[in-house]
């Protein structure tokens, strides 16, 4: 592989496994499947359309939502420009929220909803460019647009992954106890090793099933989820809503989750 980063190795099964699952969203009682192939060609037109918003080489794109699809594609298209993804649990207290964001200062986020888009506009600078995951009439402009909306109007452009293995992938932010803003990053050669160790060790295959049922805010998700399913190219699932997940969950029986403890005791009951 030319560069071990996770825009890489989408390409990679792109290439190799095109017509096989990658990815699966349940929206109104129905699931939605999604090749390799079909993957690769989404995260491409939001490439272009990240791109002709001005984001590019180490800029942040700031991620106010509860696990989802378009989070994800956001996130691969935003490193495949050399940038940065930075899950925030939007179920945070508000004032941790405006703490974080206010330091952040993001000028590109992902809002899920309503709430998410308000603060995000209350706390980003004023030229942020945000996309939303919910329609929302009314608040289309040239900086509050909804995600959909935005993919319609890409090309799918062919440009190179700008993504070095050495970059910074994801990064997580959170308060300490004195309240102050820490950040961990995640590089894309950190990543694809755990995830290549994790899927040796416990040897996964492409067979495999996931569910992304936990917040993105978290290492484990980034380290035990995503990761191994770049590597390993088995199918991600993604529940109807964080409500939802438990039901979704024994609907699939995945073979992998990465969890809570409350996760585990919600399982076993």
């Amino acid at each position: 592989m030319a560069s071990n980063t996770l825009p890489h190795w989408l390409i990679h099964h792109a290439e190799t496994q095109a017509r096989r699952i990658a990815l699966r969203h349940k929206q109104q009682s129905v699931w939605h499947e999604q090749s390799w192939k079909a993957l690769q060609t989404e995260i491409v037109k939001l490439v272009d359309a990240l791109a002709g918003l001005g984001f590019g080489v180490g800029d942040t794109l700031v991620l106010l939502t509860h696990p989802r699809r378009e989070a994800l594609l956001l996130s691969l298209a935003a490193q495949w420009l050399g940038g940065v993804a930075a899950p925030i649990d939007p179920s945070l207290e508000s004032e941790t929220l405006s703490l974080l964001l206010d330091h952040l200062k993001p000028g590109f986020v992902f809002a899920e909803a309503q709430q998410q888009v308000a603060q995000a506009q209350a706390n980003s600078r004023a030229d942020a460019q945000i996309i939303h995951a919910e329609p929302l009439p009314g608040h289309a402009s040239a900086r509050v647009q909804h995600y959909q909306r935005l993919l319609d109007q890409a090309r799918p452009a062919s440009r190179a992954p700008l993504a070095e293995a050495e970059h910074s992938a994801f990064a997580l932010y959170r308060l300490n106890g004195l309240r102050q803003v820490q950040v961990e990053h995640f590089r894309h050669e950190e990543l694809v090793k755990e995830g290549r160790q994790l899927v040796f060790t416990e040897r996964l295959g492409r067979h495999e099933q996931a569910l992304a049922a936990r917040v993105f805010a978290t290492s484990g998700y980034l380290r035990y989820v995503l990761a191994p399913w770049l590597t390993a190219g088995f199918t991600l699932n993604f529940p109807q809503s964080i409500d939802t997940r438990d039901d979704d969950r024994r609907e699939l029986k995945p073979t992998l989750v990465a969890g809570t403890r409350d996760t585990y005791e919600r399982l076993e009951g």
